[in-house]
């Protein structure tokens, strides 16, 4: 991996280095903290250069390796804008009844179908 190079997930490459003395920093993908001397990527948001993560090398290859994983599939992007109305409507309403119930099961199947998109 190098500069410029297009990483799965919309994400590109920023830079290629070695991790400082003290870091405080963790993979974006696996959590775990960044030890010094340890070879990281640092990538942006192709959509949002101002969103700026660290991964490990290892899990920055791990996402050409699963690919289909970090695809951007308009049935997610569907999936999350359902989830988001039904957030935007829950919150824009304020008195319990039988509206409410019906937003909370909304919310509930679509979390349900975000779920299934994501494990399968």
């Amino acid at each position: 991996m190098q500069r410029n190079d297009v990483v799965p997930g919309g994400l590109i490459v920023v830079a290629v280095e070695s991790v400082g003395p003290g870091s405080m920093e963790g993979c974006w993908d696996c959590g775990r903290a960044l030890v010094e001397g340890e070879v990281v990527v640092r990538v942006c948001e192709l959509a949002a250069p101002e969103e700026r993560y660290v991964l490990h090398r290892q899990c920055g290859v791990l996402r050409y390796q699963n690919r289909p994983r970090y695809g951007h599939v308009r049935e997610h992007t569907e999936t999350l804008a359902r989830l988001g109305r039904a957030v935007d409507a829950l919150v824009e309403l304020n008195i319990p009844g039988g509206e409410f119930e019906e937003l909370i099961d909304e919310l509930a199947d679509s979390f349900a179908a975000l779920r299934a998109l994501v494990e399968h």
